[in-house]
């Protein structure tokens, strides 16, 4: 008999991951079943297997690439960190970070971590990492907890019998700085702290061939935030920069629909469409702080003249 609120929740969430993960016998069988894809051709063909989904692959605007470009260079580790920028609401980005660390635990058995730049944009992520398993191709056998849970784990071992996990990280420098995934996927980082960046950035590591990688994505609205610092990093340390919007992923190559498209742009302002949809550099106009003209205030001659008096003027500290 069911007495509380909370016994009723606890059958239901038992129940749920006992019709997806039937029994440890099955796991071993069906696990190999899981294949490692080694191309993009075998990537792309895994994703539609399982999900029934297809990753734009056109770039249209000059500069930009494309989200299966992204995608595939983060799945294969082409280099230790890459950045994405996209457009706000109609890149999908956390909806195709998500994808990425799904396929990255099932088929590379690799553990990651997921941060977002608050505690609402790591639920988001989450949310789409659950619609996942409700897919009727999706392999549910490998379900081994709840797969709402901020940490989903898989009935998948590494070769030194440990788990393979999917956790949604909360906002903090606690949870920043415990484990060590091999892989990292950080979502909005214009909203994060560029110290919570900083320790998180420090969690990957590569074991058992399957190298560390971190993928930074977010839009960048901000003139002098995280994103504009990460970016000047990647510059300085050639990190590759996958940068994309609503051309890329428009139809007919691509899930947006042209009535989608103008009623988003109906409802928000010019200065926000202008910077987070179009992808046009933040500027720091209409602030109650401009820090170019306080700069400026610090930027004068060494040395001046008073009265036939030379004076020596420190630089600021």
């Amino acid at each position: 008999m069911i007495d509380q609120p909370g016994d009723l929740f606890d059958v239901m969430r038992d129940e749920l991951i006992q019709r997806l993960a039937p029994d440890d016998t099955a796991i071993e069988r069906l696990a190999p079943t899981i294949p490692k894809p080694e191309t993009e051709d075998e990537l792309a063909a895994f994703l539609w297997d399982t999900l029934r989904v297809k990753i734009p692959k056109t770039p249209v605007t000059p500069g930009h690439t494309c989200p299966w470009a992204a995608f595939c260079d983060a799945y294969f580790a082409r280099s230790p960190v890459i950045v994405w920028v996209g457009a706000r609401a109609v890149a999908g980005k956390s909806y195709t970070l998500a994808m990425l660390a799904w396929v990255e635990a099932l088929t590379l058995r690799a553990s990651v971590s997921i941060l977002g730049g608050s505690g609402d944009q790591s639920k988001k992520v989450l949310s789409y990492l659950t619609s996942f398993w409700q897919r009727p191709t999706a392999p549910k056998f490998v379900l081994a907890s709840d797969p709402s849970a901020s940490r989903i784990r898989l009935a998948l071992t590494k070769p030194d019998n440990e788990p393979v996990e999917i956790l949604a990280l909360l906002a903090s420098q606690r949870a920043a700085r415990g484990g060590h995934p091999e892989r990292l996927r950080l979502d909005e980082v214009d909203e994060m702290d560029w110290d919570l960046y900083k320790a998180v950035s420090l969690q990957p590591m590569g074991r058992h061939g399957v190298p560390s990688h971190i993928v930074i994505s977010s839009t960048h609205h901000k003139p002098n935030g995280t994103m504009t610092k990460v970016l000047a990093e990647a510059r300085d340390k050639g990190w590759p920069i996958h940068r994309w919007g609503y051309e890329e992923t428009l139809e007919p190559h691509g899930w947006l629909t042209q009535v989608e498209l103008v009623r988003k742009r109906s409802q928000v302002t010019a200065e926000a469409w202008r910077i987070e949809v179009e992808m046009e550099e933040p500027s720091a106009e209409g602030r109650a702080i401009m820090t170019n003209l306080v700069e400026a205030m610090f930027v004068g001659p060494e040395v001046v003249v008073v009265e036939g008096d030379e004076y020596e003027i420190d630089a600021p500290v």
